[in-house]
């Protein structure tokens, strides 16, 4: 008889207490996530403010940094932590902000690949944000100043640092400029 490993909730991950340790929830089952690097933040809160920037005076919705959970799947619960996300007014009416995991998909999730990444996990998260919902997943990989852009049912688009970045569903008339994710 072998022993099986426990299943957690997303309630159960919300109250975990683990001091220098991140985790992401699928299906049931806990997924240590290793604290990325300073430049990696970096470029999070350049795309971050990219978005923000942009999101804010239309009034379009939220943005939100720094691994927010997202509840994707019950029973067993998965919970996936997204570095950037754009969630619409539409997904999510304006007002209090959940204190906990959204039971929702955002429309954007940016995914900054970090050196303890390996390419087929990566690769497996991509397409499970996709399958959960997500409209459109930013793959940014720092080390070939790229950023791969995945629509569902849509040819991958690899964009260079000297290519603009746009996203007109479900940002219309967003414009960025790839270099400015990765200038020092």
């Amino acid at each position: 008889m072998s022993a099986s490993r426990p299943q957690y909730t997303a309630e159960a991950l919300l109250r975990m207490t683990s001091p220098g340790k991140q985790y992401e929830l699928v299906r049931g089952e806990l997924v240590e996530m290793t604290p990325p690097g300073f430049r990696h933040g970096e470029i999070i809160v350049r795309i971050a403010h990219l978005l923000r920037e942009h999101v804010r005076p239309r009034r379009l919705g939220r943005v939100v940094c720094a691994d927010p959970g997202f509840l994707l799947e019950r029973n067993p619960d998965t919970v996936l932590a997204p570095d950037v996300a754009f969630v619409s007014y539409q997904r999510l009416p304006p007002g209090d902000s959940p204190t906990g995991y959204p039971a929702l998909a955002p429309e954007l999730v940016v995914e900054v690949m970090s050196p303890s990444d390996s390419p087929g996990d990566v690769q497996a998260k991509t397409e499970a944000w996709l399958s959960f919902g997500v409209d459109i997943v930013w793959l940014v990989d720092p080390s070939t100043r790229t950023v791969a852009v995945y629509e569902g049912g849509k040819p991958v688009r690899l964009l260079s640092e000297t290519d603009r970045l746009s996203c007109e569903s479900p940002l219309p008339e967003l414009d960025g400029d790839i270099r400015e994710f990765f200038e020092d």
